[in-house]
């Protein structure tokens, strides 16, 4: 697997010690292999959604460990806006879940 350069996600070479530059450096991320996986049919598909799910977990771990404790803590109305957006990432996730497991399917399928 090719190690992810993400430049428009901000400086990959930054030390992992500033929360918010990782954070945006894994959106950079997961966009690239996003990407892989829209770009990919038949097998290839298969290890660059692993990837994807892997950099998915990473990341929301951290958002639910970190970000959104503190934002909940920090900021006005930071609830709420921690809640509408966990809502949102849940509805991301059902579609993109249905979305993939329909695409996979139809790459496997002989003839297709």
């Amino acid at each position: 697997m090719a190690e992810l350069q993400t430049p428009q996600a901000g400086d990959d070479n930054a030390a992992d010690t500033d929360l918010v530059a990782l954070i945006v450096r894994q959106h950079g991320d997961i966009r690239v292999v996003f990407d892989e996986v829209e770009a990919a049919s038949g097998e290839e598909r298969r290890p660059a959604f692993r990837r994807l799910v892997h950099l998915l977990a990473v990341h929301e771990t951290a958002e639910e460990e970190v970000v959104h404790p503190f934002a909940r803590r920090a900021f006005p109305g930071g609830a709420q806006v921690v809640e509408e957006r966990l809502a949102e990432e849940s509805t991301t996730k059902e579609r993109s879940w249905r979305h993939s497991t329909n695409r996979t399917r139809d790459t496997r399928r002989p003839g297709r």
